[in-house]
Formats: structure tokens, sequence, C-alpha cells
């Protein structure tokens, strides 16, 4: 059965907007039909999976329900079980999964997987205006607690606000046999939050976006401990699982209480959504979540060393807002960067709502040169340096270079200016830019060995 969650959590839940409840422990989806009976009464259960998420808890949780009359077993259409080959967070498995759901009446949709099922059924749920219980199978993403769901929509990955579930079930049973690979995505995705938190520091130094402390503290006091043992990750340990998910529901949980992705998302995520803009695969394959956001979170690490050792004492701002391009001009700068029409017009979306006009750079500038050493301070609290971050990355089984995602370096150069334009968060791409210094300081960052 579930165990008492830890006094973080339990904190956190009280701060939340919609989760209401969190299980867990070995045993944890054994809490379900008291669950459901309490938040649902004279309602039955349907279950989202694929077919891996349906052999590792899907069919139990079946079985478990239906002996308590909480799937109808007049018609055996109680479950939806997707192909696992190619599934990924589109809008056409959005729509797939809400016809399912709109086929039944009076009915609470059960997510059994991870990020990828869990978001479809998040969006088609709430598209119906219904709440939802979300089962993990594996610690492999931050977004099982989310206010939001990263879906492709014609091409576009966006961030796409819908309520978080009702419930999260974190079966350790259930969770310490997943694939290595998905808990070691879920430690890459967690990790993240540090290049993210300098990101967020900087946006707030500049005054672009404030940072919430509450909605921080929930994010990053307990960080150290979620990720201080990979090892124990690549050997599924329990005790290294356990801290993993805590942290990754806290994140949910914040984004969910921030309503919106700020807290645990800066540019190494922006890095990730452009290769998922792109098709991106591996031998084939959807490359998981948290190895995109791996690697680029190491590459991000680097940008970040190269920006936090810099000397703005002496940086001439009035040069620098002699050669700051129209808005026209960058928008036109940024969709030459992409072949695809849907990426430019994408650029022509997003890039309007970040860029700075002549007198809001001179002010960002000013305030940048004005209390660097002090800004320089903060991030360095949330900066991990690039061969720690490898070092962590590594040891919980987590990708490291590039290649190992079939990412060239070429490429992952590239995607620093073409993150900086598909996305309109503040982040260190946008000082960087700011500085001048993007094209000098990513060409040290490849001319050096990774």
């Amino acid at each position: 059965m579930h165990e008492p969650l830890n006094k973080q959590i339990e904190q956190a839940l009280q701060l939340a907007t919609y989760t209401k409840d969190i299980f867990i422990g070995r045993g944890a989806i054994g809490e379900l039909p008291s669950f459901i009976h309490k938040r649902y009464p004279n309602q039955h259960a349907i279950i989202i999976a694929d077919e891996n998420t349906w052999i590792a808890a899907g069919k139990r949780i079946h079985k478990m329900l239906r002996e308590v009359n909480l799937i109808d077993r007049a018609a055996d259409r109680g479950s939806l079980i997707l192909s696992p080959d190619q599934l990924h967070a589109e809008m056409s498995h959005v729509n797939e999964v809400q016809n399912f759901i709109d086929q039944h009446d009076n009915i609470v949709p059960i997510a059994v997987g991870g990020g990828t099922i869990n978001d479809l059924t998040k969006l088609a749920a709430s598209n119906l205006d219904l709440t939802y219980i979300c089962v993990a199978t594996a610690a492999s993403v931050d977004g099982f607690g989310a206010y939001s769901a990263s879906i492709e929509v014609q091409g576009h990955k966006q961030t796409i606000y819908c309520p978080a579930p009702l419930a999260v079930v974190a079966d350790l049973d259930v969770i310490c046999e997943a694939p290595h690979d998905l808990n070691a995505a879920g430690f890459g995705d967690l990790l993240a939050k540090y290049p993210a938190g300098v990101d967020w520091i900087l946006a707030d130094a500049v005054n672009i976006e404030p940072i919430d402390q509450t909605v921080w503290n929930l994010t990053r006091d307990e960080l150290d401990i979620w990720t201080d043992d990979p090892e124990g990750i690549a050997k599924n340990k329990d005790t290294a699982i356990r801290n993993l998910f805590n942290g990754l529901i806290m994140q949910g949980i914040a984004m969910d209480v921030y309503q919106d992705t700020r807290p645990c998302s800066g540019a190494e995520h922006q890095f990730s959504h452009n290769l998922d803009m792109t098709n991106h695969r591996h031998h084939g394959d959807i490359t998981l979540h948290g190895f995109k956001v791996a690697i680029a979170s190491i590459a991000m690490s680097k940008l970040h060393d190269h920006l936090l050792n810099a000397d703005l004492s002496t940086f001439d701002i009035n040069k620098r807002l002699e050669s700051w391009p129209t808005l026209d001009q960058a928008i036109a700068h940024g969709q030459s960067l992409f072949p695809s029409q849907i990426l430019k017009d994408i650029v022509a979306k997003e890039f309007p709502k970040k860029y700075q006009s002549y007198d809001q750079l001179k002010k960002i500038l000013t305030t940048l040169k004005s209390n660097w050493p002090d800004i320089r301070n903060r991030a360095l609290k949330s900066h991990i340096p690039p061969e720690t971050l490898k070092q962590k990355l590594a040891a919980a089984g987590c990708p490291t270079n590039p290649e190992q995602i079939s990412v060239p370096f070429p490429q992952l150069k590239a995607l620093y200016e073409q993150a900086y334009h598909t996305r309109a968060r503040f982040t260190a791409l946008d000082i960087t830019v700011m500085l001048d210094q993007l094209n000098n300081w990513t060409t040290q960052i490849f001319n050096e060995p990774w």
C-alpha cells in the first residue's frame, strides 16, 4: 500500500490547484478502488495505456477494478491500448484518446503510463471537462502533476495549459521494474532544473519574469537530495527511485501552483522542443524527452559557464544599441535558420513576444552591467559546471554526447540560435544575444573537447 508522503510533498499538495492526492510506495496501485469510490461515487473507470504500460500495470489495474465493479462487466470497452510504435504526444493521438473517452458516460479516465500517455489523457480529459487519474509506470518525466500538456500541433511543439490529474499514483513495485532508460530519462529531466534555475534567475534579475519564491522553494529546496544518487537510478534502487519520483512530482505540483512551466523549464527544454519539431529520431525511434534535455542541459551549462565568467564592466552599451536589429530584421534572420515553412511560421508567431525594443534593451543592458557581480553570484548558486553535470548524467545512464542520440555536433551548435528564435521564454540565450556573444561563445564551446 502507499506510504506516508514526505512533509514537503504533503505541504505542497495544500497549494496545488487540481491534484488532491498522491500515492507513492510499494503496492500503491491498491489505493485506486477506495480513491475512486471516494472521489467518483457511482462512476466507472476506463484505462488508457500503451501495449507496454498495459503489461506493466494496466492489466492488473483493470482486473482489480473489475473485481469491485468499477469497470463495466457488460461491455469490455473499458480500456484503450495504444501501439507504442512511434507513439508521441501529437494532436492526432489526443483526438484518438478523446474519442474513446467520449464514447463512455459517467466515467473517470485513468492514464497508465509515462509522459506521453499522461499528456494525451490530460488534454483529452480537459477538452471534455473531465478530471482524471494518473498512474505512473516509470519515473520518466516531471509533467505527471503539471498544469500543462506538451503536444505537437501541426509540427509545432506547444505547451497547452490544462488541469493536472486529480490524483497521481506511483507504485514502486512497478516503477522500480521499469526499463532503466525510462528512469534515467526522468533523472535527466530533473537534473535540468539546475540550468533552468539559472535562466529564471537571469530573467528575474532583469525584471522580465520575477521569481515566485514559494514555487522556487517547491522545486529546489530538496533538489540536491533528489539527485544525489545517480548510480542508484542506474540500478533502479528503491530509495534512489523514490527520491527521483518525489522530485519529479514536486516539479509538477510547482507548475500546477504557478500555472506555467517556467519553474521547471529553461533553454534546455527549448532545445528539446526544436528537436521534436524537426521530427528527430535516433535509429528510427523517438528519443526520450529526458535524454534530449540531458544533452541540452550540458550545452546550456557550457554557455552559462561563458556568461557567468564574463566581465561586463567594460561592455559598450551604446555600440550594441547601434547594431541591434529591428523586429522585422530579427524575424527574417530567425526564419532563415529553418527550411521548413512551419518553423518559419513559428518564428513569426513566437519571436515578437520576446523582442526587446531599443529602449527596453538599453534598460536591460544597463541593469546587467550595473548589477552584474550580484546577478552572477545569484546565478552561480544554481549552476552546475558542465563536467559535473556530465558525470552525474553518465552515472544515471543518460547520454552525455549528442551523437549518442543522433544529434551531430553542428546540429547541436545550430540549436542555440534556433531555440532562441522559436520560444518566447527569456533565458541565458537572450542575454547572450543582447551581449552579441552567441556566435563567439558557441564557437569556443565547439572548438573545445566536449
